[in-house]
């Protein structure tokens, strides 16, 4: 039953706008005041609710649980990143003392000269002589600043050998520190770099086979170092430039000696004349070429 009284009336016509009017009320929002009385007050409801919206960046504990990964990760790139290093390193000083050996036996070959001149002494000049200060203190171990004999200064002269560049003790460019031409045949100076016996790079050349911790030498036979700097002959002959190697001072971070080094037997014996003879090549820091290798290999 209606809930309106009951007038004893006819309901009057519906008319076209009154229907139209009826129909709004569907699509568009009624206002308060064009309501009747008995309509009930519309309720809004979201079938679909706005999604909690989560604040933008990491709390304590994922910044935390980051940190963790970012610092295993390190402990275990880090390590490899040093092995690659150290044997990028031994890779290159192994290729330039097969490098510079092929450039010194070419020169021998092509221009009838026993050695090339104008290599590096790697002692000073200029009151004291000695060993050059900036050497890698591997090599400076190996070696000895030392007077040639008469018989071992004609083996280097009668050679060919004539011309080394002394060092400067006062520059500060070590792998160029060479400047100062001095001329063996005078004999004026006869000091040059001498190999220990005992060294590394003695035993290399000439084994220990007595098991005494000596390089076996033929009598009357040692070696002398020379290193192969800028000014050598080969320069524009066999070579573009000198070869040098990644050598740098872990106290100070200058950079010390770098150029390959260069193994020279002297003879003193009055048997027979005999020359100089070249017998190898070995890095800056005094290693020859197997040793360099065997660090690349090195798992």
């Amino acid at each position: 039953m209606s809930d309106k009284p009951d007038s004893g009336l006819p309901d009057p016509p519906i008319r076209s706008h009154d229907f139209v009017k009826i129909l709004s009320h569907f699509f568009t929002p009624v206002s308060s005041n064009d309501r009747s009385p008995w309509q009930k007050e519309p309720v809004m409801s979201n079938p679909f609710p706005r999604a909690r919206t989560r604040r933008a960046g990491l709390t304590l504990v994922e910044l935390v649980i980051v940190v963790a990964i970012l610092a295993v990760l390190a402990g275990l790139i880090i390590p490899k990143l040093g092995q690659t290093k150290s044997k990028s390193k031994a890779a290159s000083a192994a290729a330039t003392i097969q490098e510079t050996s092929n450039n010194i036996q070419i020169y021998s070959h092509t221009t009838n000269r026993g050695f090339p001149q104008h290599v590096d002494s790697l002692v000073t000049t200029g009151g004291s002589v000695s060993l050059y200060a900036k050497l890698h203190k591997n090599l400076k171990a190996q070696l000895t600043a030392e007077e040639l004999t008469d018989l071992e200064l004609a083996s280097l002269t009668g050679w060919g050998f004539q011309y080394v560049m002394d060092h400067d003790p006062a520059s500060t460019d070590a792998p160029n520190s060479a400047v100062v031409e001095r001329d063996l045949a005078l004999g004026t100076e006869k000091t040059m770099a001498a190999v220990n016996a005992d060294s590394k790079i003695a035993l290399s050349i000439y084994p220990d086979t007595d098991g005494d911790g000596v390089a076996n030498a033929p009598a009357g036979e040692r070696l002398i170092a020379v290193g192969i700097g800028p000014k050598n002959d080969m320069v524009g002959k066999t070579m573009v430039q000198a070869p040098a190697m990644s050598l740098v001072s872990k106290k100070t971070g200058q950079v010390l000696y770098n150029r390959a080094i260069a193994l020279i037997a002297v003879y003193d014996t009055a048997d027979y004349p005999k020359f100089g003879h070249f017998k190898g090549v070995v890095s800056a820091w005094g290693a020859p070429a197997d040793e360099h290798i065997g660090d690349y290999l090195e798992p």
